[in-house]
């Protein structure tokens, strides 16, 4: 294998690896994530076997006494397969290097992901200015944006001419929060003060009831942490829509954040005048905002993004493979940075060039105007741990305790309303259940929904907010 092939494999390892301990953080925590995943990196890959390297041999035995399954599965997430086997090796063992404290800084590893700062609180400093493709979709969503992150924050003499609040709207996977955590990684670059939170509406909703019904006074102790910020970011704010006592919250915050002159970003799946379900006051308040829509990619901006793509994962796209996915991918940006990664690893595992061969032959379910159905099967896992509280892992997993069964029935009622897979498609999601099995669970959702509200409501949330996209 010739130099550059190795560094071009070097490097798309490097960058997979920073997808995965992202995919890490968000399932474990920041304590685990430091203690176990910090300093690991990837060093190998094909159909068969990945290899992960960890610095000392405690690493390596915590992973695999404790969190090996949550590697597994954060793998399967990012790659879409896991390979049969999965190896933890740890660096320098020769050199008996107990301990992380002996390393020098020059020996650490260069690809450990950083995750949280003191003063910020949202989860992919990666995404910028830089690296967001501009076109005539979204240059003036950009241009905004750019003016949000450069206000002079200790500047009170700008204060009148603050774009606030700053609202970003249009559909799922067209860079709506990529632009949102750009304003914030930029305005934290140069106010590194700056105290900045960020939030999923879903989330935050699911605070406030929990706030609400817990035996323990934690609703101050909740709502501060978004009153005691200079920026606050709300991402997807329809899913508040008809949630009287979290619209309620929301406006206090926004009404105490407004006053004082900190600044309120937000991003919807719609323009604000059709968000009906908001109440008035709420309404109100954003048609004072600045609000900027971003369109579906035209297909000059699809051919700039697939080659920005290309460079980031370090790989080469031929210039026919380019024109054949911009012309047939045309809705979801976030789709052409899927085929992308797709293509990036197949071509790793089996050690081919990128070729229309190779698209054809492994990208074919991104050929279409949805999201792969298999990407929605994720989705949905992944929305009914949240509703139901429960871990994606216990869903997937045999368990009969009575609130994860419910959960994994839900999303089996769920993947074969909205999604073409079979009975026996989704048992194989399900821990290899068989055909039986997942008939019998779903029509036990399906009756149970026409007495059980409280079931009823959580079906249907499921199904909005995977339909909507997350």
């Amino acid at each position: 294998m010739d130099t550059n092939t190795e560094k071009n494999q070097a490097d798309s390892l490097e960058f997979t690896w920073k997808c995965i301990a992202k995919n890490l953080y968000e399932k474990t925590n920041e304590a685990v994530f430091k203690l176990c995943f910090d300093n690991m990196k990837f060093i190998y890959l094909d159909d068969k076997k990945a290899v992960f390297s960890v610095p000392i041999p405690t690493s390596k035995t915590l992973i695999e006494a404790r969190y090996f399954e949550q590697l597994k599965i954060s793998v399967t997430d990012v790659l879409s397969f896991c390979p049969d086997e999965i190896e933890i090796t740890v660096e320098g063992e020769s050199a008996k290097q107990s301990s992380s404290d002996t390393m020098s800084e020059s020996q650490a590893p260069q690809t450990a992901v950083k995750v949280e700062t003191k003063t910020i609180n949202y989860p992919f400093p990666d995404y910028t200015f830089e690296n967001f493709v501009e076109g005539n979709s979204n240059e003036f969503a950009r241009a905004a944006a750019i003016n949000v992150a450069d206000r002079g924050y200790n500047d009170k003499t700008r204060i009148e001419t603050l774009i606030n609040p700053f609202i970003i709207w249009g559909k799922s996977g067209l860079g709506k929060t990529h632009l949102m955590y750009a304003i914030a990684n930029k305005a934290i670059e140069k106010n590194p003060d700056l105290k900045i939170q960020y939030v999923k509406a879903q989330d935050f909703s699911n605070q406030i009831v929990e706030a609400l019904t817990s035996t323990k006074n934690i609703k101050q102790e909740i709502l501060g942490k978004y009153r005691d910020v200079d920026m606050f970011l709300i991402d997807d704010i329809q899913f508040i829509e008809g949630k009287e006592a979290t619209q309620t919250e929301f406006f206090h915050i926004f009404e105490n954040l407004y006053e004082r002159n900190k600044q309120i970003i937000i991003t919807s799946d719609r323009p604000p005048k059709e968000l009906t379900e908001l109440a008035d006051r709420l309404k109100t308040r954003f048609d004072a905002a600045l609000t900027a829509d971003i369109k579906a990619p035209d297909y000059e901006l699809r051919v700039a993004i697939l080659k920005t793509k290309a460079k980031q994962y370090n790989i080469e796209l031929p210039d026919d493979v380019i024109e054949f996915l911009a012309q047939n991918i045309k809705e979801n940006i976030r789709q052409l940075e899927g085929v992308v990664k797709k293509l990036s690893l197949t071509s790793i595992v089996t050690g081919q060039p990128i070729s229309m061969e190779m698209v054809l032959q492994f990208t074919s379910d991104y050929l279409t105007e949805s999201e792969p159905v298999s990407d929605t099967a994720e989705r949905i896992v992944s929305v009914t741990s949240r509703i139901f509280k429960v871990d994606e892992k216990e869903i997937l997993g045999p368990s009969r305790i009575k609130n994860i069964k419910d959960a994994r029935n839900a999303a089996m009622y769920v993947m074969r309303k909205i999604t073409s897979l079979s009975l026996s498609d989704i048992g194989k999601i399900f821990d290899n259940r068989d055909s039986s099995t997942v008939h019998s669970n779903v029509d036990a959702i399906a009756e149970l929904i026409t007495t059980d509200r409280v079931m009823d409501a959580k079906i249907n949330e499921i199904i909005k907010e995977v339909e909507r996209g997350q």
